[in-house]
């Protein structure tokens, strides 16, 4: 793998059906860690490369590394501590994210809702992945910009929302994605346990707005997956889990079958940049429900 050779390596083969959309990305399978803890792997989010070694000192730029210690949570995925508004929170590197930190925290929700100045946005949600057995269970999450977010040492680098479920906690608080990874050049350590990072500042992308709610693939069919309070859509009572007919004037029920692998990698959109407006037709039991949006901006 990319001229690295790895000994005693053992693969396994799995029936993958039960993948889901998993299989858009990974068609052929995952990387797991008996190879990943054999060495280092450093990923430059900016370059797109990924430079793999059994020894830092090979590592371009090794002496402008800083390192963090980390524990895991019985595999060899690194989890680090972070400090977000004073509370210590415990968050579970996860590189298969295009999100920022998520925290999975009944306590830490009702904290935010009821007591945090910020400004914020409350949204229904539905799990948009069940590749752990997850139920079709709709919970509430808070998104919004804490005042403190310390992460290897540092504050805040950019406006980062983090979103805050008030699903039951895990052995972790909660997960960091790429959204805020991509801050740093990630040098993961396993023989060492530890993480390292240097700053590589990537433009925050411009903000686009929003239509109010968020939508995923399942079974060649595209669903709501997130309702914000408080919008049109929520206020025409459309609910996660009800199913998308038409955005625009597309037929989803037309769309050849590769095309939902390209709206689950976000390489397909449904509107434009500029569009302020987006028709829409939801279908919630035996109704149909059309609708035009308006785009807004969210101000966490």
């Amino acid at each position: 793998m990319g001229g690295i050779s790895f000994r005693n390596i053992g693969s396994m083969v799995l029936e993958n059906k039960n993948w889901d959309m998993l299989n858009c990305i990974s068609a052929y399978g995952i990387i797991g860690c008996n190879i990943i803890k054999t060495g280092c792997f450093q990923i430059d989010y900016e370059k797109k490369t990924i430079t793999i070694t059994d020894n830092v000192d090979n590592l371009p730029e090794k002496n402008r590394i800083s390192w963090l210690k980390y524990k895991t949570d019985g595999q060899e995925t690194p989890v680090i501590t972070a400090i977000l508004d004073s509370l210590k929170i415990d968050l579970f590197f996860d590189t298969g994210s295009s999100s920022g930190i998520t925290l999975y925290s009944p306590e830490i929700y009702r904290n935010v809702q009821e007591n945090s100045l910020a400004e914020k946005a409350v949204f229904n949600m539905l799990p948009s992945l069940y590749i752990r057995g997850e139920k079709a269970r709709p919970y509430k999450a808070v998104k919004y910009s804490p005042s403190q977010l310390e992460i290897f040492g540092t504050g805040l680098s950019k406006k980062i929302p983090v979103t805050v479920t008030d699903t039951p906690e895990r052995k972790f608080t909660g997960t960091i994605g790429n959204r805020y990874l991509s801050d740093f050049i990630i040098t993961l350590d396993y023989k060492n346990k530890r993480v390292g990072y240097t700053l590589n500042e990537i433009p925050e992308p411009e903000y686009k707005g929003s239509f109010g709610f968020g939508y995923f693939v399942h079974n060649n069919k595209v669903l709501i997956n997130s309702v914000k309070d408080g919008s049109e859509i929520a206020e025409k009572g459309i609910q996660p889990g009800d199913e998308i007919i038409s955005i625009n004037g597309i037929e989803i029920s037309k769309l050849p079958a590769e095309a939902f692998c390209r709206i689950f990698r976000n390489e397909f959109s449904f509107s434009g940049d500029t569009d302020s407006l987006m028709d829409i037709a939801v279908r919630q039991g035996d109704n149909v429900i059309d609708l035009s949006l308006h785009k807004f901006l969210l101000t966490y």
